[in-house]
């Protein structure tokens, strides 16, 4: 993202137009670090607080201590499948309420916690015939659209992968037609079946499920591609093996994270390698890199399966693995009640026990059962309202950062000069991207902030015409 540094700020109020200072400037007044860590914002679900936290290496040294997680969400039971757009929309699977929930930072202030930023967007049972009761994986493909995946249990057993799209804008997928299978009875069976899918990526045009369920034999990852352009994946050869050998160099077994390798690619069509967790015998903790190397559409042969990282000392449990744009993971250790990275300083392409250092100690454990973990995507400051102008951004309109829309979205009938009338009640709402100063609150929460007015301005004009990222 690139934004104004404070010292660039414009502190005259003309309306209609705004001075655009220091245009190069970074979000911290140069360009950005090269170590991704640094400054880096993380999502983690508590399954114990029912919260999600936002860890922010606040003074950018490269790690998280315990004054910089702060509250990011609440309302969820369960917090468990979690995954964020590139617009800030955060889909996550709350299992203790059989619901699927949608939050975003509309005004860019660190959390999601004032009025319109968070909903309920499915609900089990659904007043139609599918049923989100028990989500394990939610992700996003490239036009945007929402899918999450039920593993199927005994009082809502749907084993399948469901597309969510909110065509009325009412900011739920309960409607008719807004809450749809994409992937279920044809392939997976009816009810709950053998299949135990979890976690979904999409990439190159494709969706990837991870299957947990050992039982059976189907452990590994599964691909999903449309191939007669009906809506769904049920159709013979549009769910397909990816990786369920052990000839590949790996033996597949019960795993839950997925994550795209962004350093490597996979070979084929797939855009990125993959990166996969399991508890192998013994209960080893194994983390495996997945890679097409012959292009043949899937990674059961020889070498395109590597173990990278494994591990079987006790209180140490993986959850969840994040990729860095530096090619180093993040690993989230539910029974340490740690996050670790894993860096590879010896140049192998493997991950041993002297390259995994602590990332955030929570000593206190101020997170007592973390589960799941995002990356919160470069932000647009000025990015208000969805490419219609509708504030805030419907969940399934196109969004394309800051242009037209999010001009007329500042300047609407209840944008900029409604909301500065309000004085102190205006905190919080759509326009309130600043603090009194001009400063955005996305890089200095907790400042002095009485509403919309002079500062909140200026901070949109400076953003308005930024590219984002």
């Amino acid at each position: 993202m690139k934004t104004t540094h404070p010292s660039c700020i414009t502190r005259s109020l003309v309306l209609g137009s705004a001075a655009l200072l220091c245009v190069g400037a970074g979000a911290w007044g140069g360009p950005p670090p090269a170590d991704p860590a640094v400054g880096l914002r993380l999502l983690v679900s508590d399954r114990d607080n029912d919260t999600i936290w936002l860890l922010w290496d606040r003074n950018h040294d490269g790690v998280i201590d315990n004054t910089e997680a702060t509250i990011y969400a609440t309302g969820a039971q369960n917090p468990t499948a979690m995954s964020i757009r590139r617009d800030g929309l955060l889909i996550v699977g709350d299992q203790g309420a059989t619901r699927v929930l949608r939050y975003r930072d509309n005004n860019h202030d660190n959390d999601a916690r004032d009025p319109g930023e968070s909903s309920i967007v499915a609900t089990s049972p659904s007043p139609w015939p599918v049923q989100c009761g028990f989500v394990t994986g939610a992700g996003f493909d490239a036009a945007g659209d929402i899918y999450i995946v039920n593993a199927g249990n005994a009082l809502y057993p749907a084993d399948g992968v469901f597309r969510l799209r909110d065509l009325s804008g009412n900011f739920d997928c309960n409607d008719a037609g807004e809450l749809e299978a994409y992937c279920n009875a044809g392939p997976l069976g009816p009810g709950n079946t053998t299949y135990s899918p979890q976690e979904i990526v999409f990439s190159g045009g494709f969706g990837f499920v991870r299957e947990s369920n050992t039982t059976a034999g189907f452990p590994g990852v599964w691909k999903l591609q449309d191939l007669n352009n009906d809506g769904d994946c049920n159709d013979a050869g549009e769910f397909v093996s990816f990786w369920t050998s052990a000839l590949a160099g790996v033996a597949p077994g019960s795993g839950f994270a997925m994550e795209i390798d962004p350093i490597r690619p996979a070979g084929g069509t797939f855009g990125q390698g993959f990166y996969t967790y399991q508890v192998a015998t013994g209960a080893v903790d194994q983390i495996v890199r997945l890679r097409d190397l012959n292009t043949d559409g899937d990674c059961n042969d020889a070498d395109e399966a590597v173990l990278v990282y494994s591990s079987n000392e006790s209180g140490f449990s993986i959850l969840d693995i994040v990729a860095l744009s530096d090619g180093s993971l993040l690993v989230v250790d539910n029974s340490g009640k740690k996050i670790y990275r894993l860096r590879d300083t010896s140049g192998d392409g493997l991950f041993s026990a002297d390259e995994r250092t602590v990332f955030f100690a929570n000593t206190p454990a101020i997170i007592p059962d973390m589960r799941k973990a995002v990356i919160v995507p470069p932000v647009c400051l000025a990015d208000i309202a969805d490419d219609a102008g509708t504030v805030p951004p419907r969940m399934s309109a196109p969004n394309n950062g800051v242009n037209e829309g999010d001009y007329n979205g500042f300047f609407a009938s209840q944008g900029f000069f409604f909301q500065s009338g309000l004085g102190p009640a205006a905190v919080g709402s759509s326009c309130d991207i600043a603090c009194d100063d001009g400063t955005s609150l996305w890089e200095n929460p907790g400042c002095t902030n009485n509403g919309v007015n002079e500062g909140d301005y200026n901070c949109f004009f400076n953003n308005l015409f930024l590219p984002c990222g």
